[in-house]
């Protein structure tokens, strides 16, 4: 895996390259954009919405952990097959557990997305040494190469925390799509790079998307990924390009959160006793799918976890989540 300024720079290159191109393209000017930006990974068609789900699924559905090593002319779904090529790394990952060298616990750790639950329960369950600083998206865009790199170079946080995710998966298939891939795959590649400057861990949190759905028991972390559409594979990117930045930064998926509601700004969308509580008062009656199995995640365990597995190990793939399961 490379590693120094020469590598960082090639990363700020295609994370600029790709900021530019996601946030004007159009299937009319996408092939006209990526001859802009000599990017020949991006030539084929922006899929269809209704073919979305199937490319992605042939692109990401490899054994490897690291989904990196596309076979040369693989076919399209533009977008995301150059996440792939752009942040995926060329090496593959090892996963083993080591003894963390971080200086536990840590003087200071900077958490993005701060409105968020998890990120809540991150920063109340701190050690009572450890500074906090919380940035909400109007504070900090992650996908800002700029803003984060002088976030970071200010703040100089020993560790860094990134719940933020875009995660409204229906609106990720159409309107969301480039949004998705911003903040859930170029976000994290941003961070990555950032901290790798300054010398950081990053703590990034995935999901239980990133999986096909096909297991009839718990999934380790070491089972084939196979997402489903667009929101499961920008997350799946967000965890490649973050393990292959550093061997001590963390992805680790969760699933089904919730958690005490904190003040006003609480949305339901995000929790999901709350929502149901909201759709049975606004509807009476609640349809809701039965064929899905999953382990809920009580979000002020799950922070006690993270800071644990923070001081144990040194990086790497994990799931988090409580005990038990529902359907």
């Amino acid at each position: 895996m490379s590693t120094g300024r020469s590598s960082c720079q090639k990363w700020r290159l295609a994370i600029t390259n790709w900021v530019s191109t996601l946030k004007t393209a159009t299937a009319a000017n996408h092939h006209s954009m990526v001859r802009a930006t000599r990017s020949p990974a991006l030539l084929s068609r922006i899929p269809r919405p209704a073919h979305r789900p199937r490319k992605i699924h042939r692109l990401t559905n490899r054994r490897t952990r690291l989904h990196c090593r596309e076979k040369e002319g693989a076919p399209g779904g533009a977008l995301l097959f150059s996440l792939h090529r752009f942040f995926a790394g060329q090496d593959a990952i090892k996963f083993e557990a080591m003894p963390s060298n971080l200086t536990f616990p840590p003087r200071k750790v900077l958490i993005t997305g701060a409105r968020g639950q998890l990120a809540r329960q991150l920063a109340l369950a701190a050690p009572p040494a450890t500074e906090i600083v919380a940035l909400e998206r109007a504070d900090l865009d992650i996908c800002d190469e700029v803003a984060v790199r002088s976030a970071l170079e200010t703040h100089r946080p020993d560790v860094v925390f990134n719940p933020a995710a875009y995660n409204l998966v229906d609106k990720a298939e159409g309107e969301g799509m480039r949004t998705a891939l911003e903040i859930n795959g170029l976000g994290p590649a941003v961070l990555a790079a950032a901290c790798r400057e300054v010398g950081a861990p990053l703590v990034h949190f995935s999901t239980d998307f990133v999986l096909d759905g096909h297991n009839d028991k718990p999934y380790a972390e070491d089972d084939k990924t196979g997402p489903l559409g667009v929101y499961g594979a920008s997350k799946l990117c967000g965890e490649n390009v973050v393990l292959a930045a550093s061997p001590r930064n963390f992805a680790i998926r969760v699933c089904r959160l919730f958690g005490p509601i904190e003040g006003p700004t609480q949305k339901p969308a995000g929790n999901f006793p709350l929502l149901m509580l909201k759709l049975a008062r606004e509807r009476g009656k609640v349809r809701v799918v039965d064929d899905q199995i999953g382990s809920p995640s009580y979000t002020p365990d799950l922070a006690r976890g993270v800071w644990e597995l923070l001081e144990k190990v040194e990086g790497g793939l994990f799931h988090l989540s409580n005990a038990g399961e529902i359907s």
